[in-house]
């Protein structure tokens, strides 16, 4: 909806959730389906996708938005991971100086962080310090975004693919994950954990807790 070439407007987004909900997988995915949509020669702006994490990572995008010049106000660039960057956790605002410096040229900015990074929601980043080429030059806001926790038929959903077909060893596969899911429904609200079902049910052993 966002990434269209019917959309004028310069935009930047934090996707903020917990530990291990899919952020990464999330800007992974968003990276794949928009390459996915077009063919290449079709694609209505460029996407460039860097880990926040790598202690270089504003060298890199700096060194990005130079190669590519004025093609960075065509391009997508998505950053994930702000809450594994050192710099950032030592002194956030120094960070989000020079982070703001070097993605300003960029047409859409993506960057997923873990919401706890933060203490609270009036700590995360209303505005950012880049300007918007306007008459009233007004400073271009953080549009926040949350994944949200599997629901239960999320959950269902997620055990009746992964265990997908009506012969019976999958359909012991999906009586013991959901009997072990039925102990802990809001660990396994997490995509993350939930990935690990296998191995509990490889454990061959009944959980009381």
């Amino acid at each position: 909806e966002v990434f269209t070439k019917d959309n004028t407007n310069r935009r930047l987004y934090c996707i903020f959730a917990g530990s291990g909900m899919g952020k990464t997988t999330f800007s992974v995915q968003l990276f794949v389906e928009y390459i996915h949509r077009y063919k290449e020669s079709t694609l209505p702006y460029d996407i460039y996708l860097r880990d926040l994490g790598d202690a270089k990572v504003i060298e890199q995008i700096k060194s990005l938005s130079d190669e590519i010049g004025d093609k960075a106000h065509r391009s997508i660039l998505i950053l994930d991971a702000l809450d594994e960057n050192l710099q950032a956790s030592e002194d956030f605002e120094a960070f989000r100086t020079k982070l703001e410096e070097v993605i300003a040229p960029f047409k859409f900015v993506v960057i997923t962080c873990r919401s706890q990074f933060f203490p609270n929601e009036h700590e995360m980043p209303e505005y950012s310090n880049i300007r918007i080429n306007t008459t009233d030059k007004n400073l271009l806001s953080y549009n926040k975004i949350y994944i949200c926790p599997f629901s239960p038929s999320d959950i269902t959903l997620y055990i009746s693919k992964k265990y997908k077909g009506w012969g019976s060893k999958n359909r012991q596969l999906r009586k013991q994950a959901i009997a072990i899911i039925e102990k802990c429904k809001h660990l396994m609200a997490r995509p993350v954990l939930l990935s690990y079902i296998d191995d509990l049910i490889d454990e061959n052993r009944n959980y009381t807790t």
